[in-house]
């Protein structure tokens, strides 16, 4: 007996069966709806930003965001652009310079971008900060990670 019929009342086969049709096209639907809302939803449009310091070489910089980008599409991201500014030391504030930061801002609007992911791990404080600049989700390499998982 299966569980569709099991807690019908006596009734002759043929009512059985109908019932057993609907219920089993009702799950069917169920799962027709479910998978149209996962291919309906809109993947995040990412720009991946990174610091060369005087330690980095310029390959390690662009191996590290190569990497990040592997990481964001993992994630589910639509990576529309990458860019890197060569430091000395980080900005406090902004982890990059306001100007770089704001430079960056103005390309990611065009581009529509979502999200904007760095390579280095920033504080509360610059992620605020840079959420004011940029008007998007900031994340770094290590909440994209935990993202992923």
């Amino acid at each position: 007996m299966s569980i569709f019929t099991a807690s019908l009342p006596k009734l002759d086969s043929k009512w059985r069966m109908l019932y057993f049709l609907f219920q089993t096209n009702r799950i069917v639907l169920n799962w027709l709806k479910t998978l149209l809302d996962t291919f309906e939803k809109t993947t995040e449009r990412a720009f991946l930003i990174g610091a060369q310091f005087k330690a980095r070489n310029s390959w390690e910089i662009k191996d590290s965001l190569s990497e990040l980008s592997q990481l964001a599409e993992t994630a589910g991201a639509e990576i529309v652009g990458q860019g890197f500014q060569k430091l000395d030391t980080l900005h406090p504030g902004t982890f990059i310079g306001k100007g770089k930061a704001h430079e960056f801002a103005e390309q990611c609007q065009v581009e529509n971008v979502d999200t904007i992911i760095f390579d280095d791990e920033l504080t509360p404080g610059q992620a605020r900060n840079l959420e004011k600049i940029f008007e998007c989700k900031i994340l770094d390499r290590t909440s994209l990670i935990l993202d992923i998982f």
